[in-house]
């Protein structure tokens, strides 16, 4: 049965089952993981030692074999480990669901940055053909702050290359969020001229702007 979650219909997850690690493997729609095999090390030691907390997700792949939605790294944990089996949520879900399910779980499982959190959006409003009241739902946000995140990415690359910096006199305003929203409106040789001026170290309020 369809359940419904923030005013969106999504399909059920069937309660969390063991399924062989063997049978798993990372989707093709996921984001090559950056973690390192010491990464993983010390994610199964945890697993080891305190027990896997959340179950990973995966969706029927055919042939009894499955793509993990979100868990790859609980999962290459576990193999590490040479377990048999690993707890999973089976969803059956096409291409397009898979790809919004991927982002929003793991957008819920960390604390993301502004920049992640404009990124989410941007890639929940190309899935769902810009239907920002369906991104809000999903998310959990309102619409007017999905629709200030998703002007983002926008930013150029010197812009986020320097808001990635510490010690840096735009350190101080890294989670002045807004202020990097009215920048990414604006055309790319205007955010370079921003950024080269010095001049936002001046500037306290959105207002200012």
């Amino acid at each position: 049965n369809p359940m419904v979650t923030h005013g969106h219909t999504t399909p059920a997850a069937i309660a969390a089952t063991l399924l062989p690690v063997a049978f798993l493997a990372p989707s093709p729609l996921n984001r090559n993981s950056d973690d390192t095999d010491a990464d993983i090390a010390d994610l199964a030691w945890t697993i080891a030692e305190t027990g896997l907390i959340q179950p990973i997700s995966a969706r029927p792949m055919g042939g009894g074999t499955y793509g993990i939605l979100c868990g790859e790294r609980r999962w290459r944990a576990f193999r590490l480990l040479e377990r048999d089996t690993i707890p999973c949520f089976v969803k059956h879900l096409d291409d397009t669901q898979a790809q919004i399910e991927r982002i929003v779980e793991n957008y819920q499982r960390r604390d993301p940055s502004f920049m992640e959190q404009g990124e989410a959006v941007a890639a929940l409003m190309e899935l769902t053909d810009r239907d920002v009241s369906e991104v809000a739902n999903r998310l959990g946000q309102s619409v007017s702050w999905v629709r200030r995140r998703a002007k983002l990415p926008n930013l150029i690359s010197a812009w986020r290359e320097e808001l990635s910096k510490n010690g840096t006199p735009y350190f101080a305003i890294r989670d002045s969020v807004s202020k990097m929203e009215e920048i990414a409106v604006l055309p790319t040789a205007t955010q370079q001229v921003i950024l080269d001026s010095g001049v936002l170290r001046y500037i306290k309020t959105t207002k200012e702007m």
